[in-house]
């Protein structure tokens, strides 16, 4: 820069304060009748000595001085982070009000990343601008559920999902008990090795994650399939896929269980009519495909091959089987007799 330049530039500096010379005046009347608790609240120069800078803090000074109280509350509410642009002058006129707010506030720092999101989100200021009863209203429905919120930013979950919940809940209180089941489902399925990654589609993830949780717990319930067994069919399968997966194998299950308890049904009522002992049925499909075996072996022990093969031809129909001599037939028939009169005349094969 050279010295003309130097000059313009040193004469524009002297113009832009000549003008804001009056501007200046009533400020420092003012503030010679502040007394000194309201000086104190007057902001402080940043050093900031750019046309624009010295007009921002002017403009800063001559709040503070005509509307101190609201001034203040300003800037307390902007000291946690809220944009004030919008609120209404009878909310940042109401000290009380704001400093009960700004104490629930510091509550609620206490819970691990909630207050920043209150603020991140825009949910404190949007509430605010509706007027003070209602932020106290919202702000105190999260310290009530304070420990539910906990468990919810403590959660071992992918963060882009906990992230999605804290939002959904802090917007809404009453969904909590929603969202804490979306992570103990997730926390659940997580042990069976599946693709858990979270799309950022919540509801359609909650859809998912419930349909398979139940599919999961009616498979362990209904058949008493293991853990381990599930493993093996779930790994590494993602959440749609597996809505689809464990619900075919729910199908194969059914299937299997009227099966052999069809078969286990005849197997006993056969042995319970030669005056054998049997024992009630298990519960679980391992237990019963066990069981079936046993009643088998134990048919085949009183009536030989051929009278289980004859056993088999009854149950399943078919071709008959071939193999069976006429005197294995007579002897079986012998020995079936109680149980074909038994049949004849009480019908009780389903029973």
């Amino acid at each position: 820069m050279n010295i003309e330049e130097t000059i313009n530039l040193i004469q524009r500096k002297i113009w832009t304060a000549e003008e804001l010379l009056p501007e200046l005046e009533p400020i420092k009347e003012n503030l010679d009748r502040l007394t000194s608790a309201q000086r104190k609240r007057i902001p402080i120069f940043p050093n900031d000595w750019s046309e624009t800078g010295v007009k921002k803090y002017i403009k800063e000074v001559q709040a503070a001085i005509a509307e101190p109280i609201k001034y203040a509350n300003r800037k307390k509410l902007e000291a946690i982070g809220l944009k004030t642009e919008g609120i209404s002058e009878d909310v940042l006129a109401n000290t009380k009000g704001i400093d009960e707010i700004l104490a629930i506030c510091r509550d609620i720092q206490e819970i691990n990343g909630i207050g920043e999101e209150l603020v991140a989100e825009s949910l404190l200021t949007s509430w605010v601008k509706e007027g003070i009863d209602n932020t106290k209203a919202n702000l105190k429905e999260i310290t009530n559920a304070k420990s539910a919120f906990k468990r919810l930013t403590e959660s071992e979950i992918d963060i882009t999902l906990k992230s999605d919940l804290i939002r959904k809940a802090l917007a809404d209180a009453t969904t909590l008990s929603e969202c804490d089941e979306t992570i103990v489902k997730t926390t659940y399925l997580s042990e069976f090795g599946i693709d858990l990654i979270y799309k950022g589609d919540l509801e359609k993830y909650s859809e998912q994650i419930g349909k398979v949780r139940d599919l999961v717990q009616q498979i362990q319930h209904e058949f008493g399939v293991s853990k381990e067994e599930l493993i093996k069919i779930m790994k590494k399968k993602n959440l749609s896929k597996l809505v689809e997966v464990l619900g075919r194998q729910h199908l194969e299950y059914s299937k299997e269980k009227i099966s052999l308890i069809e078969e286990c049904n005849l197997y006993s009522y056969t042995l319970s009519s030669l005056g054998q002992i049997v024992p009630s049925l298990p519960e679980s499909l391992k237990e019963l495909r066990k069981g079936a075996e046993q009643l088998k072996n134990r048919c085949q022990e009183l009536l030989g091959e051929s009278g289980l093969a004859l056993i088999t031809f009854f149950k399943e129909g078919g071709k008959f089987p071939e193999e069976i001599k006429i005197e294995d037939v007579q002897r079986t028939l012998e020995i079936l007799r109680p149980f074909f009169l038994k049949i004849i005349s009480k019908g009780e094969l389903n029973a």
